[in-house]
Formats: structure tokens, C-alpha cells, sequence
């Protein structure tokens, strides 16, 4: 064969070139007729490779026992990050000294002692004296506050003396605007002083003062502005899910409440539906619901009101905990990186859609070790690209998965890399599954011609009937250069021979 068939973006017939002659003889008819009647041989098929385009096992550190909880900050104030972590049984926490570069002083840690039970840990300036401090919740539902020196350790401690009953859960804000911490804090049901949420007001240098509001009893809390005035906001999820508005001197007014006939186990606002950017009054509630079984919505609607909420994705969740919302492919809208304790424990990622009432679609599993206790995501070296940490009781590790940069960009079926869609192309696939050889094919997702997630037999034929049967298009990215709208786990990997930047 001489003639090579081209088509274009802007044309419905073939044009002729004699640019290239392409060898055919090299394709095996029969095993292209086996195949035709027989299916697809395995061998034919390239199999998405294991793993995450989002995250990968970088490193592990060694801690003193049985992780409970960890939170980040500059606690000697030398401009790094440092990690401190708790644990609930040895009655101790640790504290890693941040690296110039990213990542922790391994062999230059501080052991100090916690209460038993540690099981949630925030760090903050209780006392206001500029240095970072922790705050405790326990397993006996009490606060406990442990004072930073500014130089890495933390040594004073005591019980935070509320005069309420059994701590819950708490967030922390400054909810009347006065440039101090305060908190809102749900209590236990049926014991003397608890079942409502209260909330303390800072009045500085450590002391707090209780304020007369009540709030419904909550298993879950959020503190948020959600309908963009700039005063944070509550939400409170028990037996309704309700927003109350705060005019900015922690005085509130419910806008929204709707019944709930499933427990809330985890709260989280963003703008998920893309319906405008964050702090435009278009915020969303997402709700970890059924024992982390689940997911329900409240789609924003505007001014603190929302939609009722609507249940979906149980079958990527079970028993998750600790979701997040962060942007991690800088496409759609944010994705949601969760913690299951299942007994194949993984990090999941739910990827953002946000377009057509859709939040979320596409899902990953990174597998992680047993028994993970909390979910931290950040920069952790510095790269630009999001980390998840892991805590891991079960072999006394914190366990660092580091971000993957996003895939380059590619123009899906130009399988050669000329810039032109042509016969070329498909015979490069045939060439591929029959031959197994793709030189400098490093980007897979430019094979996968039906963006199936797979690249078998039906991908020549998808570009073939674009050449040649009325197909008026491939999937996007096509004729011209783009990411890959759907999430799948073939690889693309950046090359010079690419002709995308």
C-alpha cells in the first residue's frame, strides 16, 4: 500500500497523501479473523496497571505506638512543618521536626506525655501568646490542653474545665470576629450537662467564657461560612442536619434543616457542584453518613439555603472515615480522599465532576496497611503536588503515599505522534496487540480509542470507522490536545516525542 488516508477535523472525505508508505504485512490476517470469532485473547489486551494516578507509596516512619491522631505546624517556628502524634494507649506523643526540603528529622524527635485515650488532636494557639499549642479531645470526653514553648516542646499540660458534660467532637473558629480561637462543641446525650452543642468564646490569654445559644446535640460539627458574608457559620448534624447563619457576633438564625433518618458521621463543605467558586454564597454540605457506608449532598442554593439531601455512592464507600475535600488534578471539581478500615484498608479517591448534578465520578483504591487511624493531605515535600499521610496502628508507622503529577496531554488516537489521525494509527494498535511492542509509546490513554479504560481489539475498529464508517468523532481529547476527561488506570507518561506540550 502507497496511499496514505488522511482525515480532518473540517472535512467528511478522505484526502490522499503519498507522504509515508505503511507495511501491513507485518499484521497476522488470521489472528485478526481468530479474534473476530473467537474474542479477545488476554494476551491482546492491555490491562490497566495497579495503582493510583493520584498517589504512591513514598516512605514510612517509625513512631512510639499504637497512632491515634496527627496534626501539622511550625512548632518551634523555624518557618518548616513539623507533625506531632498521639497515641491513645501509651500515653505519649511525639513530635517530628520538619526538614528543609520537606519530610521529617527521623532521629530527632520530642516524646512528651498525652492523656490516655488521645484520640482527636489539633494544633493551635490556645493561650495567645504566638507559640502553637494542642488541644486534645479523649476518648473520655474531655479536652485536654498541652502548651507550646516555641521550640518544640510541649510539656504543660491540663483538662480544659468547661462545665458541660461528655466532649463529642469540637471545631474551632473565631465566630465573633474578634481575632480569638473559639469553639463549638457537641456533648453526650443522656449524661448530666450534655446532648446539646454549646459553643466558648474566647476571651483571651487561655480563658473562655460559655454562651447562653443552645444548638441541637450533633455526631457531627462543621464550622464554615457557608453563604459567603465572611462570618463562619455552624452546621449541625443528629437527628436533622441544620445550618445556622451567624450575623457575626456568634448570634445565629437557622436557614436550613432537614431530618435525617441515618447517622452523620462526618461533615465537609465545599463547592462541589460547580456552581460558583468558594465564598460566592454556592457552598455544598457533604455528609459521611451509615457508619461511613455512604455519602448524601445538600446542594447550596444560595444565601445559607440548601437543597434536601440526596444519598449516593455506597458502593465505593465502606467503613470510611476522615474525608477530605482537596483539588488534585486541577480539573472539575475537587475530589474527596478518604480512609476505609476495611480489611483491605486503602485510601479512596472519589474524582470531582461537579456538571450535570454529578459530584463525583471515578474512583481509586491505594492500598495502605491495616487498621489506619487518621488522614492528613498536604505538601509534604514540597513539590507542589498533594500528599496523604496515614497513620497505621497496626505496625506503629505513619506511612507518606506522595502525590503523582497530573497526565500530559495527549490527542487520543494519533498513536504515532504525528499530529494527523490517519491508517497509521490503527495499524499501530494492531501492531501493539499483535506484536506487543509500542516504541516510545508512553502514553496508553492515546491508544484507548473508546476510552474504555482498556486497549484490546476494539480500538482499531473505533478508529477505523471514524476514517472510514461515519463515526464523526473519538472521545475527548480529539483532534487536539487535552487531559483525559474520564479517570481510568492506564498510564500516560510525559515524552519529548510527544507533539502535545
Amino acid at each position: 500500500m502507497n496511499i496514505e488516508l488522511i482525515r480532518s477535523g473540517n472535512t467528511s472525505s478522505p484526502v490522499t497523501s503519498l507522504r509515508r508508505r505503511i507495511h501491513t504485512d507485518s499484521i497476522s490476517l488470521l489472528g485478526i479473523l481468530a479474534i473476530l470469532f473467537c474474542g479477545i485473547p488476554s494476551n491482546l489486551m492491555a490491562q490497566p496497571p495497579q495503582g493510583s494516578e493520584y498517589f504512591a507509596y513514598g516512605y514510612s516512619i517509625p513512631v512510639v505506638g499504637y497512632p491515634s491522631d496527627m496534626t501539622m505546624g511550625d512548632f518551634n517556628q523555624d518557618g518548616l512543618l513539623d507533625m506531632v502524634v498521639t497515641s491513645s494507649v501509651s500515653g505519649e506523643l511525639e513530635i517530628f521536626l520538619g526538614e528543609f526540603g520537606g519530610g521529617f528529622q527521623e532521629n530527632n524527635t520530642g516524646i512528651f506525655d498525652c492523656p490516655l485515650g488521645a484520640f482527636e488532636a489539633s494544633g493551635l494557639d490556645f493561650d495567645g501568646d504566638g507559640d502553637l499549642d494542642l488541644i486534645i479531645l479523649t476518648s473520655f470526653g474531655v479536652l485536654h490542653v498541652i502548651l507550646g514553648d516555641g521550640e518544640g516542646n510541649l510539656q504543660n499540660n491540663f483538662n480544659l474545665t468547661l462545665g458541660i458534660g461528655f466532649v463529642t467532637s469540637v471545631e474551632f473558629g473565631d465566630l465573633n470576629g474578634d481575632d480569638q480561637l473559639d469553639l463549638a462543641i457537641s456533648t453526650l446525650s443522656g449524661i448530666s450537662g450534655g446532648g446539646e452543642t454549646r459553643l466558648l468564646l474566647s476571651v483571651g490569654n487561655g480563658d473562655y467564657s460559655l454562651s447562653a445559644q443552645l444548638f441541637p446535640s450533633a455526631s457531627a460539627l462543621a464550622v464554615e461560612d457557608v453563604n459567603g458574608d465572611g462570618d463562619l457559620d455552624l452546621i449541625t448534624a443528629g437527628d436533622q442536619l441544620a445550618v445556622h447563619l451567624n450575623d457575626g457576633s456568634a448570634s445565629f438564625v437557622v436557614s436550613h434543616a432537614s431530618d435525617l433518618s441515618y447517622a452523620v458521621e462526618g461533615l465537609v463543605v465545599g463547592d462541589i457542584f460547580l456552581d460558583g467558586n468558594t465564598g460566592n454564597a454556592v457552598q455544598d454540605i457533604l455528609c459521611l453518613t451509615g457508619g461511613g457506608e455512604g455519602l448524601a449532598f445538600l446542594q447550596g442554593v444560595g444565601g445559607g439555603a440548601f437543597s434536601e439531601p440526596e444519598e449516593g455512592y455506597q458502593n465505593q464507600l465502606s467503613n470510611a472515615s476522615e474525608m477530605t475535600l482537596v483539588e488534585l488534578d486541577g480539573q472539575d471539581g475537587p475530589e474527596l480522599v478518604f480512609i476505609s478500615q476495611d480489611s483491605a484498608a486503602h485510601i479512596g479517591v472519589l474524582t470531582g465532576h461537579g456538571s450535570d448534578g454529578i459530584p463525583f465520578e471515578g474512583f481509586q483504591e491505594i492500598p495502605i496497611s491495616q487498621d489506619p487511624q487518621c488522614l492528613k493531605v498536604l505538601d509534604i515535600n514540597q513539590d507542589g503536588i498533594l500528599d496523604a499521610i496515614v497513620a497505621s496502628s497496626t505496625v506503629n508507622m505513619i506511612e507518606v503515599y506522595l502525590g503523582q503529577p497530573p497526565a500530559p496531554d495527549f490527542e487520543r488516537g494519533d498513536t504515532n505522534w504525528d499530529g494527523q489521525i490517519n491508517l497509521a494509527d490503527p495499524l499501530m494498535i494492531l501492531g501493539f496487540l499483535f506484536q506487543q511492542s509500542s516504541p516510545g509509546m508512553s502514553c496508553m490513554d492515546v491508544l484507548d480509542c473508546n476510552d474504555d479504560g482498556f486497549v484490546d481489539l476494539s480500538d482499531p475498529v473505533t478508529e477505523l470507522n471514524y476514517l472510514f464508517g461515519g463515526v464523526s468523532s473519538l472521545p475527548e481529547p480529539f483532534l487536539g490536545c487535552g487531559s483525559d476527561p474520564t479517570s481510568d488506570a492506564l498510564e500516560c507518561q510525559p515524552s519529548l516525542n510527544s507533539p502535545c506540550p
